[in-house]
């Protein structure tokens, strides 16, 4: 276990606090358990600890910041607006507890946040970044079609379809990490050796190409998001129906595919 985090990326993170809203035992204690997780967690190189009204001391530098962070959620595609104000309002209050993760100088996260129907607090991030866990397993919603949300939900109303032992994390994940790097992966699972799998979805034979192609750049995505080397992730394919040539190529490639037979409803759609 010890070798296997010394392979995964390394975070620099800032914590931001306003001293004046910490006010009841719980937020001071919220507060204490995220500065302590700080101080534990191996993925984090460097860290610092900043009160927010020290940090941002006037509102020209606040401003600066929810400029910044305006052009942040609009490229990331994270929801941040109800963390620093309202999503009526915009931008404009600076909330108890914040932190920025970077990657190298880079700004790479900003928690909490909410994205896709989901939001991530800080403590949960924190949580997975130390295990080695990925932290983007957030559901969300979708446009998929009938025929395609028949298959998601036969695959989730029995796993085992897939393999055995999968342990379900979330449908249509976001993965983002800039303006074109946009991703959804259909489903994540955590596998039976602990590794995580994403699973590209697809109806017909004549999609495996682009399933993939997907698959691959996702997979690319989801590791980087998450700090973690591309060789601990499983990609993979499903399918109602996978051509031996396309069998062949996931073999050579190192892609999962999972044929799943359609159940009547699906077949009907």
């Amino acid at each position: 276990m010890g070798e296997a985090i010394l392979e995964l990326h390394m975070f620099r993170i800032e914590y931001y606090y306003r001293e004046e809203l910490l006010r009841s035992p719980e937020e001071r204690r919220q507060h204490q358990v995220v500065c302590a997780s700080l101080k534990a967690n191996g993925r984090i190189s460097e860290f610092a600890v900043l009160e927010t009204n020290a940090a941002f001391p006037n509102p020209e530098a606040q401003r600066s910041l929810f400029g910044q962070l305006r052009n942040f959620a609009s490229r990331h595609r994270v929801g941040l607006a109800r963390v620093f104000g309202s999503n009526r309002s915009g931008f404009w209050y600076m909330p108890a507890q914040f932190i920025f993760v970077f990657n190298e100088d880079t700004l790479a996260e900003v928690f909490p946040c909410r994205i896709g129907g989901d939001d991530m607090d800080i403590t949960e991030y924190l949580e997975r970044l130390g295990s080695g866990q990925p932290w983007t397993v957030r559901s969300g919603g979708g446009m998929d079609g009938k025929r395609h949300r028949a298959v998601i939900a036969q695959i989730l109303t029995n796993s085992d379809v897939l393999e055995a032992g999968l342990v379900f994390q979330g449908k249509n994940v976001q993965v983002s990490r800039d303006f074109g790097e946009l991703g959804y992966v259909d489903l994540v699972f955590t596998d039976r050796s602990g590794r995580a799998l994403l699973v590209e979805v697809k109806v017909g034979s004549g999609e495996l190409d682009k399933a993939i192609g997907q698959i691959l750049r996702h997979r690319q995505l989801f590791a980087r998001q998450n700090g973690l080397p591309e060789e601990s992730i499983r990609p993979g394919i499903a399918c109602p129906y996978i051509p031996p040539q396309y069998r062949s190529i996931c073999e050579s490639i190192g892609v999962s595919y999972f044929e799943v037979p359609q159940s009547a409803t699906a077949r009907r759609l």
